[in-house]
């Protein structure tokens, strides 16, 4: 799937209706809008709002992507299919949304987790501006949003608080060991701040609540654990910029 070249033009096309179906789900043409769902299903790990703006960055950048791709195509020979599935994945995804299909919307996010990550695994060129920067940024951050996702699905099934709570834990934790799998194996600083950014965003939603309750002090403390995740992150990307990693 990998290894088959698409058109540039194909590439752009399918980035380009992704973008606008996006763009209107979140004027709510679709039915709710993405900060409405999340507002009627809060979960234990809900980021605080401003961390959607990752959104802007994602979609400016990998804009450049897709004109570097008409004038370069070699650049992402690799890539083929891969980008093409995320994209169509990503549509598919917003109509589900807002139409508050949780569970079909986090098996959708993520299979587009999953070809973000082939997609900057896959790129033939490593150059952190035009084509391995954008793709693992959106790869890092989709990933956290898919485990953010099925966390909403939990709640909007209305599975037990224990089962809220451990999948709130499992989820900063798998958040940090797949960013410091990545710092390790690939070497990806954008993919490891994208999710340090999703982290430090369920400490400030989640930081103010007060231990009056079992759900609010567990809220209290996957807020510090998301914290010192992020920190440990921190650390692990500084060593690398100083190593020279870029």
């Amino acid at each position: 799937m990998g290894a088959v070249l698409v058109s540039p033009y194909i590439s752009l096309a399918a980035f380009g209706v992704q973008t606008l179906v996006t763009y209107m789900s979140n004027t709510g043409a679709f039915g709710k809008t993405n900060k409405e769902v999340s507002e009627n299903y809060f979960s234990l790990s809900t980021p605080a709002g401003y961390a959607f703006a990752i959104w802007g960055v994602i979609f400016t950048w990998e804009g450049v992507f897709v004109v570097n791709q008409l004038l370069n195509c070699t650049l992402t020979k690799n890539i083929g299919l891969w980008w093409i599935s995320a994209n169509v994945l990503q549509t598919i995804w917003s109509f589900a949304f807002a139409q508050e299909a949780l569970v079909t919307s986090a098996f959708i996010l993520s299979g587009l987790a999953g070809s973000m990550y082939m997609c900057a695994g896959a790129a033939t060129s490593q150059s952190i501006v035009y084509v391995r920067g954008p793709l693992s940024l959106h790869a890092g951050w989709v990933a956290v949003a898919a485990l953010l996702n099925w966390n909403l699905a939990l709640v909007g099934n209305e599975a037990s608080l224990n089962t809220q709570i451990a999948a709130a834990y499992s989820t900063v934790g798998a958040a940090v060991l797949g960013a410091m799998s990545m710092l390790l194996w690939k070497r990806d600083v954008v993919f490891a701040t994208s999710i340090a950014w999703a982290l430090v965003a369920i400490y400030v939603k989640q930081r103010n609540q007060k231990a009056i309750s079992l759900s609010h002090f567990h809220k209290a403390t996957i807020a510090r654990l998301g914290l010192y995740g992020a920190g440990v992150i921190g650390v692990g990307i500084v060593t690398l910029l100083c190593d020279g990693v870029y």
